[in-house]
């Protein structure tokens, strides 16, 4: 797109001649980034696979990448909330362990789901993983752990817990298979 190329002059050409175009050029590229944005926003909404493309397309270009970082909170946010999967429960290792392969399994369940859209819509799917790779392993994977191990009644609960917690994500390095 034209004004993503005006964007990266006008960064260049900044001084005091050129500053005014330069805050034009900045405030439209941020109008129609975030129109495009609105526009992503719907057609995910309504599952437009297609529009979702072309739009991401365009969205890319942008230096921002907000269009990825908006994608991936989406998904976080369908995924399971630990502080919610694990309220008021005592964690004996036993149940512990149930929790973490079910909820792992939910995380699993919409990673495949993902995967195979990302592949469909965005120029460079690896760059949407990472970040959503990363997110789920900050906001969700750690975040379950730590409220585990803080429940754990005794040293033999924690060491369960983490051996239990550690045994189980290898689920993520195989998740490409499901993208293609």
């Amino acid at each position: 797109m034209a004004i993503q190329k005006l964007q990266l002059i006008s960064n260049e050409l900044q001084d005091a001649k050129t500053e005014r175009a330069h805050e034009l050029i900045k405030r439209t590229a941020e109008r129609i980034e975030t129109q495009l944005l609105d526009r992503f926003t719907e057609e995910v909404r309504l599952g437009k696979l297609e529009q979702m493309r072309e739009t991401a397309e365009m969205l890319c270009a942008f230096v921002s990448r907000n269009v990825i970082k908006k994608y991936v909170q989406g998904v976080l946010s369908t995924m399971p909330e630990p502080d919610m999967e694990l309220k008021s429960l005592h964690l004996s290792p036993v149940v512990c362990a149930a929790k973490i392969r079910s909820f792992y399994g939910q995380i699993l369940s919409i990673c495949k789901d993902t995967l195979r859209v990302v592949d469909r819509v965005f120029p460079n799917p690896a760059a949407v993983c990472v970040l959503l790779f990363k997110g789920i392993f900050e906001d969700k994977m750690s975040v379950f752990i730590d409220i585990c191990v803080k429940k754990s009644t005794s040293d033999i609960d924690t060491l369960g817990i983490l051996e239990n917690a550690v045994r189980t994500p290898p689920f993520l390095v195989g998740l490409w298979k499901y993208s293609a």
